[in-house]
């Protein structure tokens, strides 16, 4: 019996406030394997005047500026699992303690964060002298996650509901079609 992972998409959060000003992300969000603990989003900008690019890793984290220039397209290979990466465009003229003041208003922002990731092994899963097979599954996310399981393409069951993590699936048959997803979640509940 095959196993099969489903990796939802999610949404790209992003946002300028000047109209000559574009700021992305690439890839956004960031999928990181599950072997790896990073991975590695490349930032895009184009103005018609010289911007500072800075980076905040999470609310409570300080800035770091990251890129200067008109336009630039620079690598930032050290995008973690549960963080949000928040990369924000000033005007070049301005100072770190004007920054966000009305003085030295934001040009543009995006947001980067890391797609829940899942997956299973073996895959495909082959059944022993049970008739069953044992599958591990092992997955991550950016914040709480919930792992469910679909069977035959019916409704899907909890399976789990921790940010990363790993579970025994003993109960893999053979003539059945299993789908293991993982969302981010709010709750538990």
């Amino acid at each position: 019996s095959l196993v099969a992972f489903f990796l939802p998409s999610a949404a790209v959060m992003a946002h300028t406030v000047e109209p000559n000003i574009t700021l992305s992300a690439t890839p956004n969000p960031c999928a990181i394997a599950s072997s790896e603990t990073l991975c590695t989003t490349t930032i895009n900008w184009a103005s018609s005047s010289p911007l500072q690019i800075w980076v905040k890793r999470n609310a409570n984290s300080a800035m770091q500026l990251f890129a200067r220039g008109k336009a630039g397209t620079v690598p930032a290979p050290w995008i973690q699992r549960r963080y949000t990466y928040t990369f924000t465009a000033y005007p070049n003229t301005c100072q770190k303690s004007e920054l966000g003041s009305s003085s030295c208003p934001v040009a543009a922002t995006i947001s980067v964060n890391t797609v829940p990731v899942i997956t299973g092994t073996p895959n495909p899963c082959f059944a022993d002298a049970s008739g069953k097979c044992t599958a591990i599954l092992t997955w991550h996310a950016n914040q709480l996650a919930h792992v469910l399981v679909s069977m035959d393409n019916n409704e899907e069951k909890l399976l789990a509901c921790q940010p990363s993590g790993s579970v025994q699936v003993p109960w893999i048959r053979p003539g059945h079609s299993y789908t293991f997803s993982v969302y981010n979640a709010k709750s538990c509940a």
